[in-house]
């Protein structure tokens, strides 16, 4: 395939930056077009009521409008816009007529799904409908659609119909970039490093969100802080979002040397605590288990982590767990069972560097970056060997 590639997300970096570099490097040019970077953004929601206000005009209005500038300024013939925010794919399959690019939409989170599940949008309401409208359009419409997850996929068919084309690809993340040797020296850079030294460290690392079950971890870490035997158990939380404040009220009363709260972390930093930690914190609440897939689980596999998984039994990150015995996964509101698990994994340490070791082994055979920049790649080509939509604006 030697069509250029242009991913549409309004926060660069991370796994779309890493995508576009390893589809470069199986020669399809590619590129991220963003209207933030990771530390832009992470500053402007840290910005206040204004500065987050400001920060969604840029994700709602300008980078819409920049996403199909770009694409008639550049001899791309392939767009990718991601549902971040949730309205790219349906401006860019809308204005396909004008600027006559091949568009495949990423599925990140479902949306209005998500509105619902976080309690904003009411399901049958106006909003409800309007996004559900919007869904079916682009579904129908795009030359190809990816989900990030296989439940996910299955849940948005039966909701907004299928799409001519559709495959599911992982979010994942770069191997290499998180062996440990591969992050520095073992010698602690930081007084975060350094309170980690001695202790058994579960990390909750990004957004915790309103899709994201929180009470489950607030309600259970003190117990498992207060069990005696195995490994000293400490927990750190970098992270933003409402969760978080919720759990620093919650956990208030903790010792200092057991819990420890960070903001989100640069690259450098992110990538050296996640390769400390023993266990990673992945949650999901019940009602958001068709609707996202934490990518913050990929970069734990990848780190060596053991992944504690709040989330329900039938969604896509349990499943991820049972396939490769990475770890364990209990239910929203289970909270003698999260204490059971931490328990569990504190006191055996055989079974946890076998989870771990697990971990590392599905992230580069399984779900490393430059394995699924194959898929892309693959997935891509296979939509210029289907019969045209007579519908559809020809390709470039």
């Amino acid at each position: 395939m030697s069509r250029d590639v242009h991913i549409a997300s309004c926060v660069g970096g991370g796994p779309m930056e890493r995508l576009a570099r390893r589809l470069a490097e199986r020669g399809v040019p590619s590129r991220v077009v963003a209207e933030y970077s990771a530390e832009a953004w992470r500053r402007t929601m840290a910005a206040g009521p204004w500065g987050r206000a400001r920060g969604r005009l840029g994700a709602f209005v300008r980078f819409p409008a920049r996403m199909t500038a770009e694409a008639l300024r550049h001899d791309a013939s392939v767009m990718v816009p991601t549902t971040n925010p949730f309205i790219l794919p349906l401006v860019a399959v809308a204005l396909r007529g004008l600027h006559r690019r091949s568009v495949t939409p990423l599925v990140y989170d479902l949306w209005p799904d998500a509105l619902e599940a976080g309690g904003i949008a009411r399901a049958g309401g106006w909003a409800s409908r309007l996004g559900e409208a919007a869904n079916r359009y682009w579904f129908a419409r795009a030359d190809g659609v990816v989900f990030i997850g296989e439940r996910m996929a299955r849940f948005a068919i039966a909701r907004y119909g299928e799409p001519r084309r559709w495959t599911v690809i992982e979010t994942g993340a770069d191997s290499a970039e998180l062996a440990a040797d591969a992050v520095g020296p073992e010698a602690a850079e930081s007084d975060l490093e350094r309170w980690c030294e001695g202790k058994l460290v579960a990390a909750y690392v990004g957004n915790m969100g309103r899709m994201h079950d929180v009470a489950t971890l607030r309600d259970a870490v003190p117990r498992a802080l207060a069990g005696g035997g195995g490994a000293p158990l400490a927990v750190v939380v970098a992270a933003s979002g409402p969760g978080v404040e919720a759990l620093r009220e919650a956990w208030r009363d903790l010792p200092a040397t057991r819990v420890r709260f960070e903001p989100p972390l640069g690259d450098r930093a992110w990538a050296r605590l996640l390769v400390r930690a023993a266990i990673a914190f992945v949650t999901l609440r019940d009602e958001a288990s068709r609707t996202c897939i934490p990518s913050k689980a990929f970069s734990a596999l990848a780190a060596g982590e053991a992944l504690c998984v709040i989330a329900p039994e039938d969604s896509d990150l349990a499943e991820l767990v049972r396939r490769h015995g990475c770890g364990r996964q209990v239910a929203p509101g289970d909270v003698d069972g999260l204490v059971a698990t931490l328990g569990a994994l504190a006191d055996d340490a055989e079974a946890l560097a076998s989870m771990r070791a697990a971990a590392r082994a599905a992230a580069s055979e399984h779900y490393d970056i430059g394995r699924l920049a194959v898929r892309w790649r693959d997935f891509l080509a296979s939509l210029t060997r289907r019969d045209p939509d007579p519908g559809a604006p020809p390709s470039p």
